[in-house]
């Protein structure tokens, strides 16, 4: 019996709307903040809403064996997996979804995309995505919150709302605050950092530079915040988490990356507690390539003043 990778159509509903024996949730803090089914990912990209998306199905005479899903990330030329589901035996799910996995890359490779990422909340599955040609860059730790009383905040220097003129500072300040591979691997923008639909995002500048930058996103069962701040602005730590504390709707979940492990003590004074931990991956889709070309000169014995042809560059 042959298995078929398809595109999923607007047939393929009802089936997915039947819960799969197994599945698996990419970018934990996105599952829980915002209510996420396989049948709504489909539904939305038929519809237009939100951010373009991509459902592939893994079917046998017909039969639905499993789904992947992937839609348009924040980065730019990027599609982040969100969705793994697998509705047959058990034993098949990890070729199924490996198969599902290379797909995926192609088919986003085909619409112009020159990466995939993944955040990967189940380090079960990491060799999985490794032999589909993923590979980890860095590692999210998840905080949460759920105290009653929210914290007041202190500042000596006041926090402004985002402004489209700060974003090249923001971009600075990941820079600065970031390892080398992680920026090679996102290849981030500064439109990176402005606020998407139901969220919000406030900068602490100072003179000509940022020394913090918090985005809040509010979701239906709860919201989420990131952080970025100069190691020399640390002493404000505790007051810009209890601001952006303020802003959110419990329960609150705080992504850091490995390399703001100093920010987790700050974040328990605030009675944050360690949830979750996510490894992130990354699959290449495109390799920049330099080609030379030899570039056609003026002709010896041309008179001096004349105009050359325009030489050609060679067929794309």
């Amino acid at each position: 019996m042959e298995r078929q990778i398809r595109p999923a159509t607007l047939l393929d509903l009802v089936p997915l709307g039947i819960p799969p024996q197994v599945s698996l949730h990419l970018d934990l803090v996105q599952q829980l903040v915002f209510s996420y089914h396989p049948w709504r990912g489909l539904l939305t990209s038929f519809l237009h809403l939100g951010r373009s998306s991509c459902t592939l199905l893994c079917c046998e005479e017909g039969k639905l064996l499993a789904c992947a899903q992937a839609r348009e990330g924040r980065l730019q030329g990027t599609w982040e997996i969100g969705y793994l589901g697998l509705w047959a035996a058990v034993e098949t799910a990890d070729e199924a979804w490996e198969e599902l996995l290379r797909s995926l890359g192609m088919e986003a490779g085909r619409r112009g995309q020159v990466r995939l990422l993944a955040r990967l909340p189940e380090e079960e599955y990491l060799e999985l995505f490794q032999r589909a040609g993923f590979s980890p860059y860095a590692q999210e730790m998840v905080l949460l919150w759920e105290e009653s009383g929210r914290p007041e905040a202190h500042f000596h220097l006041e926090p402004r709302p985002l402004q489209p003129d700060t974003l090249a500072a923001v971009q600075g300040l990941y820079a600065g605050l970031t390892p080398p591979i992680v920026q090679q691997v996102e290849s981030q923008e500064p439109a990176f950092w402005q606020a998407g639909p139901g969220e919000t995002a406030w900068v602490w500048p100072e003179q000509d530079r940022v020394r913090a930058y918090l985005r809040c996103a509010r979701g239906s069962r709860g919201s989420r915040m990131e952080v970025l701040l100069e190691p020399a602005f640390r002493q404000q730590a505790l007051a810009i988490l209890a601001w952006g504390l303020q802003q959110a709707s419990p329960p609150v979940y705080l992504v850091l990356r490995s390399y703001q492990g100093e920010l987790v003590e700050v974040a328990r004074r605030l009675g944050f507690r360690p949830y979750a931990e996510q490894i992130l991956l990354a699959k290449s889709l495109a390799v920049r390539v330099e080609q030379r070309q030899t570039l056609l000169g003026r002709r010896a014995g041309a008179p001096l003043g004349t105009a050359p042809s325009t030489p050609s560059l060679g067929k794309i």
